[in-house]
């Protein structure tokens, strides 16, 4: 969503300039991928599989296992919050003002 604003801009403020390169599209896509791919490889290391027996039937489930629970806060808040929700947030209401402005 962000990056769909983004370009929105660029072709509102920067209409008569060059068009984006195969090589810019192509670090942009891999960005895409490899922002949140780092941003949550914690999770991946957190996550353990559990096996529950209830009532005779085996049930697993997926759970994290943060070594402290402020860690479990810290990153939940911080990654998931700030960087997931906010930021994209802000940013996008940054866009959309300066479009506003210029329109």
């Amino acid at each position: 969503m962000l990056m769909f604003v983004a370009s929105r801009y660029r072709a509102i403020f920067y209409a008569n300039s060059r068009q984006m390169t195969a090589k810019m599209a192509a670090i942009v896509v891999a960005l895409i991928w490899v922002a949140p791919a780092g941003l949550f490889t914690p999770w991946v290391v957190v996550y353990r599989e559990k096996r529950y027996d209830v009532s005779g039937f085996d049930y697993v489930a997926c759970h994290a296992e943060w070594q402290s629970a402020a860690l479990s806060r810290a990153f939940t808040l911080g990654v998931v919050f700030l960087t997931c929700y906010l930021m994209p947030l802000v940013i996008i209401a940054i866009f959309y003002l300066l479009i506003a402005v210029k329109v």
